[in-house]
């Protein structure tokens, strides 16, 4: 019981401290605070699955005082932790409840989780007496400022470029207005998945816990989903844009649309899996690419979407593993 103690209290200790370091490199290493932020609640999941879920909530709130003290920011301090290590946690304890099984209902509550953290986030951002309209509409008005103050040094002193700027910034911020929500839902579903594969590759690199969760090249929309956007792209023709109605239906049409290009991707990696095996490989080639090539993203984002739409509809994944299977097999 002594030795049981004694190994608990010492993998805390060292889980808040690694913490604490990882916040400390996040904040002052740029080129590693991508990695970092998105290790550094891998302690406290290792705790959970090491010994269990109220260790790992002990560990991350002795976390917080530490790395506030190595950080100074106690504002900085907060959103890391809400951000990275409470939706660690979250999907340490989900994963241990509900086994491999229970993979989308543990990505669903650590996407709410890491959506919830964005919401606080931008609450306290917001500024003293305004709210998150006025927040995002301040920014696109220091983003307007700065550019106009740009263009007297490119040589560009037209009125009617410093008008169309102005317009776009505007447009733009209604635009993020319109669709924050589906943007807040978006982005946490992103970074959910992204801390749950990490903290997976993680956990069976130190042989903590097994999991065999789906892989990014499975994911796929179901049939229904396919329909439902095309039903809700037919209610957005006919509805007036400033109802709420109608705002409601373009979050849900752009939260499917985007899922659509994510699964459109997920197809192309399925393909290519069976031509490059190493998903870290597929992965670096992908970021290659898109560094590359970055101004032809949105024409590839379109393409992805239709890729995803029509795997969905008619199972692309089933005709091009056969054909594969025909040509091993000739």
């Amino acid at each position: 019981m002594k030795n049981s103690s004694a190994r608990l209290i010492a993998d805390c200790a060292l889980g808040v401290a690694l913490s604490a370091v990882l916040m400390l490199i996040s904040a002052y290493v740029p080129f590693l605070s991508f990695v970092s932020l998105l290790a550094c609640g891998s302690p406290m999941v290792y705790i959970v699955f090491k010994h269990n879920a109220y260790a790992g909530i002990l560990a991350a709130l002795c976390t917080l005082p530490v790395a506030f003290i190595v950080l100074g920011d106690i504002l900085g301090t907060l959103m890391l932790m809400l951000l990275y290590i409470v939706p660690s946690l979250v999907f340490a304890i989900s994963r241990k409840k509900l086994g491999d099984g229970g993979f989308y209902a543990t990505l669903v509550l650590t996407a709410a989780t890491c959506a919830a953290a964005y919401i606080v986030m931008l609450l306290i951002t917001k500024g003293e007496g305004g709210g998150i309209q006025d927040y995002i509409a301040s920014s696109g008005e220091s983003m307007r400022s700065t550019m106009e103050k740009l263009l007297p040094e490119a040589g560009i002193e037209r009125a009617e470029i410093k008008t169309a700027l102005s317009s776009a910034v505007t447009a733009a911020v209604e635009m993020v207005m319109r669709y924050l929500p589906s943007i807040v839902i978006g982005v946490s579903s992103v970074t959910a998945y992204m801390l749950i594969m990490f903290n997976v590759f993680i956990m069976k690199r130190l042989r903590t816990a097994e999991m065999h969760y789906p892989g990014f090249f499975e994911l796929k929309m179901p049939r229904s989903t396919c329909f439902v956007l095309i039903i809700f792209y037919i209610i957005d023709i006919f509805t007036d844009d400033k109802s709420m109605f109608s705002a409601v239906c373009d979050n849900l049409t752009a939260l499917l649309t985007a899922g659509f290009a994510i699964c459109g991707l997920s197809f192309v990696d399925y393909y290519f899996s069976r031509r490059l095996h190493s998903g870290y490989l597929r992965a670096a080639v992908y970021a290659a690419v898109g560094t590359v090539g970055f101004m032809l993203v949105p024409f590839a984002f379109e393409i992805l979407i239709f890729i995803g739409f029509f795997d969905g509809l008619r199972d692309m994944r089933g005709i091009v593993g056969t054909r594969g299977d025909d040509n091993a097999r000739r």
